[in-house]
């Protein structure tokens, strides 16, 4: 069965941390972060960015908390996830490397102190050309999509995840009128062959929110899991609902809410 690797929250650790990717502390500016002096890599799928770059790069944050997590999305691209070496190891063990993943060795500066994070960690991003498209893999009429009501609760970032202002063909039973939708239940059409992997729509707008998950197989799970992973957790593809839920009370309540990496 496919597994989804979903973000769970670690005391005193955030767990998205801001910042911006550079070639070296030369390219930011520590006065104002902001500047042209600041050349963030824009690590867009639409374009090389990768391309001559150097061996390592530098991922500056001025967000609060130490890293702590084996895994965090950052937002300075599509998808673009920072890793420690205990994830690499696992990625390294079933040569998820050769599936078309870009992979770059970054360093972790904080902004205020201008000290190194001790850990090694890794910037990776599967390639768009590379992630599977929705329409052929995925079985709609057996997978289940709900419209989010963002009227009932005030987060800021379920608001950026779900809030849509596309509008959609008239009398698509599927997808609704308006806005992107949560997978409550997903189905696969077909025995997906990679370890670790990502979706993609074919065409635009995009309809629901199944292509910002991190998948991954049986045997990647399990060998994640003896890693014991801080910042994460993994679940089976039948219980996909609990990642941001609808109903999110409860998960709040007992802390044990689980989102998107």
């Amino acid at each position: 069965m496919t597994k989804i690797i979903a973000r769970k929250k670690e005391k005193s650790c955030p767990g998205h941390i801001s910042g911006f990717l550079v070639r070296n502390k030369e390219d930011y500016d520590f006065k104002n972060r902001y500047s042209k002096k600041t050349k963030n890599i824009d690590a867009s799928i639409d374009n090389e960015w990768h391309k001559n770059l150097s061996e390592e790069l530098l991922y500056i944050t001025w967000g609060s908390g130490k890293f702590k997590n084996d895994i965090f999305q950052i937002g300075t691209g599509n998808n673009l996830y920072l890793i420690t070496q205990k994830f690499m190891n696992v990625m390294n063990k079933f040569n998820v490397l050769e599936e078309n993943w870009i992979c770059i060795k970054t360093r972790v500066m904080y902004e205020n102190s201008k000290t190194f994070e001790d850990e090694q960690y890794y910037v990776i991003q599967k390639k768009n050309e590379d992630r599977y498209l929705i329409e052929q893999v995925i079985d709609m009429k057996k997978s289940s999509l709900k419209k989010i009501d963002l009227d009932k609760f005030d987060l800021d970032y379920l608001n950026q995840i779900y809030e849509g202002d596309e509008e959609y063909e008239e009398g698509d039973d599927i997808y609704g009128d308006y806005g992107e939708k949560k997978a409550l239940v997903l189905h696969f059409n077909q025995e997906i062959k990679s370890h670790l992997f990502m979706l993609a729509y074919e065409n635009y707008p995009l309809k629901s929110n199944i292509y910002r998950y991190l998948y991954c197989s049986d045997d990647f799970a399990t060998e994640l899991e003896k890693q014991q992973p801080k910042g994460c957790e993994i679940i089976d593809i039948k219980d996909i609902a609990k990642i941001d839920p609808i109903d999110l009370e409860p998960y709040v309540e007992h802390d044990n809410y689980l989102t998107q990496l």
